[in-house]
């Protein structure tokens, strides 16, 4: 079956009611401003989580706070990455229902009801959450801004303890 939220219909299952090639458009309409929108969004986000993870070179508590978020998945770029994984669902689900409705070929479609056979076709939302290496992957700055205050804390620790006297 084609992609009903992409504007493209098979010939087969164009569908010949209104009600219905009206839900298909403007469910490709809000689908491509919900895209264009959150893009927008996101970027912003991510050049605010960018000049904060920068920061983290001037504030230790800064850069292990933005490591802390990546590794437990409560940063941007995980939250990023759900938004994207729930929309690809939504996409997928809004298709199936609809490809279901415009092939069905009533024409009140606000009565037509369906059984349990259809929500079965519709797959359960399963979200992989992404693996330590990628959270580590988009914080590299707090991490390298992390291990530089490590070592100059280690060097002042070790110049510190050297020119103790003990008398």
């Amino acid at each position: 079956m084609e992609r009903f939220l992409d504007g493209e219909f098979e010939s087969t299952l164009a569908p010949s009611n209104v009600e219905v090639v009206a839900l298909l458009e403007s469910e490709a309409d809000e689908t491509a401003l919900y895209d264009r929108r959150f893009a927008e969004l996101f970027e912003r986000y991510g050049r605010q989580a960018r000049s904060f993870e920068r920061i983290g070179a001037m504030a230790p508590t800064l850069a292990a706070r933005s490591l802390s978020m990546a590794f437990a998945g409560t940063d941007e770029a995980h939250d990023r990455e759900f938004a994207a994984a729930a929309s690809r669902y939504r996409t997928a689900m809004l298709t199936t229902l609809n490809g279901e409705l415009a092939s069905s070929g009533r024409f009140n479609t606000f009565d037509y009801t369906r059984g349990r056979d259809l929500w079965e076709k519709v797959p359960p939302f399963d979200y992989d959450v992404p693996t330590a290496r990628w959270a580590l992957s988009n914080t590299l700055w707090s991490a390298v801004a992390l291990a530089a205050w490590l070592a100059a804390a280690s060097i002042a620790a070790v110049v510190s303890v050297s020119s103790m006297r003990l008398d």
